[in-house]
Parts: C-alpha cells; structure tokens; sequence
C-alpha cells in the first residue's frame, strides 16, 4: 500500500507542477517505507504471495524508471547512471516471474499475463530495428556480445510490434516496459560501460518512449535519450542512429503539419 500510495503521489508531483517538490519529496518518502518493509520480510514465493509481491515489485519498478526519466539530472553521463538503476531493479520483476511463473497461471491474473503474452508474440510485425539488426551481425566482436545485442533487439523489435496491437485487452504501457524486463543482463553491463553500440540501442528504444510520449510516465523522455545520443556519440555513428533521427524528425513534421492546420481553421474566412 506504500508503493501505491508513493506512485499515486508521483502521479500528482506530474500533474501538479505547482506542488511538484512537495509531492515528489512525499513519494519518494512513501516508496522507501515501502522497501524497507518489503526488506524486513523478504518473503518465500508461495501462491498466496506470488501475486502481491509481482504487484509491488512491478509498481517499485514502474515508480523508479518513471522517475529516472522525467526527473533527470543535468548531466547525460549521471542520467545514464540513474536509468541503469532503473533496468537492474526491473531485472528484479523478472526474477519474481521466473520463480512464480507456475503459480501466477493459476492466480487471477492468469488472463492480463497470457494476453500481455500473447500481444508481445502476436504484435503487428514492423521493421523498426532490422537496420540496427543488420549492424549488429555484421560487427566483429566476441560472440558473448553480439549474441547479447541481438537477444536485445529482437526483444525492443517484440514491443515495438505489441505497441502496435490494439488496447482493448492491454494496457499500453505493457510492451513499453516488457523490454526493461525482459533484456539480458549482459546488455546492462554493456550498456554501463558506454559501449557505442549499446547506446544505439538504447536510442532506439528512446524512440519507443516517444511513440507514448502522451502518457505522463515517459513524457520528453523519449527525444531527451534520442538528443543526448547523438551529442554523445558523435556523427561518427550516424548510420547506427538513422532510424531513431529520422523517426524524430517524422514526428516533428507531422506535428508542425497539425499546428499549422489547427490555426487555419481557427482563421476567419476572408472572402473576396
């Protein structure tokens, strides 16, 4: 109840810009009630807790991650730090699913897993990574690593295509934070050393946050990841970054498309 309380009241620092320093002191007050409870009892995964522990990690995890993204320090290198923080607690989600996998299939939230499921596998297929892909597989580097980025994208190309699935039967944050979850570790470690290809990855799912930038866990986030990239990297790296820039500037067209058509209709009509 912590938890949800915490992530109510980091709702409200989002929303309440006015009270934002109030409401996010309160949250993060809230959320580290919640883990030193948590931690106090460390419980055995059984199938009367299975449920409300995967619960209270997901929410933990959500919490977290939202307030990496939007609450961001103003040093790219210190974001990094903090937004790898993020992923090894969501790493924690997937440990209570592994452990409890059987037991959560006869729970009540057998129904929302199989659909999540079912979504990420039956997505509507694009080809949002193929060219990152292709990068990838034609690298040198220890088969460890690059079997580690391909795992990685194949997994964001899997929530780029569930992202695309109709919302009637999930939510639409589901196939954003799958990928969190589901990526290998070694791309963690990867992605903590600054390896160039890590990043291009990560910019691509930057690109993913920014499809869902109308939801108020992500925001800017999506094109702060894309932006901070590409200053990083350097043009060096442009061919890796291709799709996440053009896909910005697709975005930005579009909107700018929109402005100009909202205004003239807002004109009045001049007749001659």
């Amino acid at each position: 109840m912590n938890q949800v309380l915490a992530f109510a009241a980091f709702h409200l620092s989002i929303i309440r810009p006015d009270r934002q320093e109030f409401y996010h002191y309160h949250a993060t007050q809230l959320q580290t009630h919640a883990l030193s409870e948590f931690n106090a009892t460390k419980p055995d995964l059984s199938p009367g807790n299975c449920v409300p522990t995967l619960l209270f990690s997901s929410c933990l995890a959500m919490h977290v991650l939202s307030d990496k993204l939007l609450f961001r320090p103003h040093v790219f290198e210190a974001f990094l730090d903090d937004f790898i923080q993020s992923l090894r607690m969501h790493r924690g989600v997937r440990a209570v699913t592994n452990q409890s996998w059987h037991m959560l299939l006869q729970s009540p939230l057998k129904i929302f897993l199989e659909n999540e499921c079912k979504t990420l596998d039956e997505g509507i297929p694009g080809d949002e990574c193929f060219e990152l892909l292709s990068l990838v597989d034609a690298m040198s580097c220890d088969p460890a690593i690059g079997t580690a980025y391909e795992q990685t994208i194949q997994d964001l190309q899997k929530a780029y295509n569930g992202s695309r699935a109709p919302s009637s039967n999930v939510s639409k944050i589901g196939p954003v934070i799958f990928w969190p979850v589901i990526i290998p570790p070694e791309y963690i470690d990867l992605l903590s050393e600054r390896r160039s290809e890590a990043l291009a990855i990560l910019s691509h799912f930057g690109a993913l946050l920014h499809m869902h930038r109308e939801m108020w866990t992500f925001g800017d986030s999506g094109l702060y990841i894309i932006s901070s990239i590409n200053e990083y990297l350097g043009p060096e790296w442009e061919n890796w970054l291709r799709w996440p820039n053009r896909f910005i500037q697709n975005v930005w067209l579009k909107d700018f498309v929109l402005q100009v058509a909202v205004k003239a209709l807002k004109m009045p009509q001049v007749y001659r």
